[in-house]
């Protein structure tokens, strides 16, 4: 991805990736809640909402 400085329109872009990011994010925590994988993981929905939490800080 190259940096087009008279793009005014990068803002979008970004904001529509991060709502990307944000959707595949849910759906994979939506598989963790559903899964019997993990179901014996005391308060699990907090700490994968904490760690999305998390990452949206760190980008």
């Amino acid at each position: 991805m190259s940096l087009d400085f008279k793009d005014k329109q990068g803002g979008k872009r970004y904001g529509a990736l991060r709502k990307k990011q944000e959707d595949e994010l849910d759906e994979v925590n939506r598989d963790f809640l559903d899964g019997d994988t993990y179901k014996d993981v005391e308060d699990l929905e907090e700490k994968l909402n904490e760690y999305k939490a998390y990452r949206a800080r760190r980008v």
